[in-house]
């Protein structure tokens, strides 16, 4: 049994069941070219669908395609055998449902349907694009020497490369990618031109050239810092004279010791940290100013010298401040006297022989002396005096 017997003989199977009617002894309904396992015709734009109808004891056939433009509307006589051939192109791709109407003798309709699917057939893979590309970079930023170039031409045999100190590479085979990536380094700093030059399998050679600067970078500054700052009190080994303590600090480059002479005959040497920094303390015992000198021995063997002047001034001494007076106990001592004296002038009356006493009031700064005469010339005095925690009055009548 042929291909297409049998993928009709599916077709059949799946779309030759009647949509409406009474079963009859057999309803097909195919089309080629189709795909069993779509279960659909399949082609492409342009490609001929052959349609085939079997319907027993059909008297004519009518095929409708409405999706298509235009519109399918046909009708077919079946042959002795009852069968019935249609073709038919369709020029856009789509999804076309293709329905059947049979009409048999009897005046009864048998309707199948089946689908067919047009797709474009798939585009040819693109040739990759030609390229051709030669590039260089730096293959370590700490070395200005050492550079990488990498030639990238598209069916490339063979490469050479120039790299513009006298020196070429020849004949280099692409790897797996169609590459071919050199390393190279320059003798001496400077501005190269390098040529490359790629032999295509069709003979063609293309060439490409590239600047590259082989700049060795300039040496680090020197530097020779030598500088002094108060320290913090309380890290000072003397407490009560932090005006006296200072922190030194070296940084010189390529030093490995360093030797600080504080200008008070006294000195103190200390090895270079990692970073190349020295840091001492020191504390002056008299004020006035020092010239201090910093000794740098560098790695090379060499001394490096450098000075400075520091001035020590001891602080101001400030006298304590004068206590404030105190007012407030004589202002209610005061308070209180006036107070008794009024209370006395308003309800003592002190009676001689029927003489009132008459009274005129003086004050010192620790007593209060009241004194007077009656109408018959009598001395009178009364005394005030404030002892710690009371008061006492004394009255003399002359008597």
């Amino acid at each position: 049994m042929t291909q297409a017997i049998r993928s009709g003989l599916l077709v059949l199977l799946i779309f030759g069941v009647p949509i409406c009617g009474q079963a009859q002894s057999h309803a097909r309904f195919s089309v080629e070219p189709s795909d069993p396992e779509l279960q659909a015709g399949v082609g492409a734009p342009g490609t001929e669908f052959t349609f085939t109808a079997d319907v027993a004891d059909a008297e004519s056939y009518r095929i409708e395609i409405v999706n298509d433009r235009p519109p399918v509307d046909a009708v077919i006589d079946p042959g002795a055998d009852a069968v019935g051939t249609y073709t038919h192109t369709f020029d856009r791709a789509g999804r076309y449902p293709v329905k059947l109407t049979a009409t048999q003798t009897s005046g009864e309709l048998i309707e199948l349907e089946l689908n067919v699917r047009v797709e474009a057939p798939p585009s040819a893979p693109r040739p990759p694009a030609e390229h051709a590309r030669f590039t260089v970079l730096q293959s370590d930023s700490d070395d200005w020497a050492d550079f990488t170039f990498i030639a990238d031409v598209s069916n490339a045999e063979s490469y050479d490369v120039d790299f513009g100190d006298n020196v070429i590479a020849r004949n280099i085979a692409p790897d797996g990618n169609g590459r071919a990536t050199l390393r190279h380094r320059y003798s001496s700093p400077g501005d190269y031109s390098a040529v490359m030059n790629a032999l295509r399998n069709d003979g063609a050679t293309i060439e490409q050239t590239i600047q590259v600067s082989a700049t060795q970078p300039a040496a680090p500054a020197q530097r020779a810092l030598f500088s002094v700052t108060p320290s913090d009190p309380e890290a000072a080994a003397n407490a009560e004279r932090p005006w006296a303590n200072f922190t030194f600090t070296a940084d010189v480059t390529g030093a490995t010791q360093y030797e600080f002479l504080f200008g008070d005959n006294q000195q103190q040497v200390v090895t270079a940290a990692a970073d190349g920094r020295g840091s001492v303390r020191h504390q002056y015992t008299n004020d006035g100013t020092f010239d201090a000198t910093l000794m740098a021995l560098l790695d090379s063997g060499d001394i490096v010298t450098e000075s400075l002047q520091v001035t020590v001034r001891a602080p101001a001494v400030t006298p304590p401040a004068a206590p404030k007076p105190n007012w407030w106990p004589w202002i209610l001592f005061a308070l209180a006297t006036i107070s008794l004296i009024y209370s006395l002038y308003r309800l003592l009356i002190i009676k001689t022989g029927n003489h009132l006493i008459s009274f005129e009031p003086r004050m010192d700064a620790v007593s209060v002396r009241v004194s007077g005469s009656t109408a018959a010339n009598e001395s009178v005095s009364m005394r005030l005096r404030r002892d710690p925690g009371r008061i006492a009055l004394a009255v003399n009548d002359g008597e």
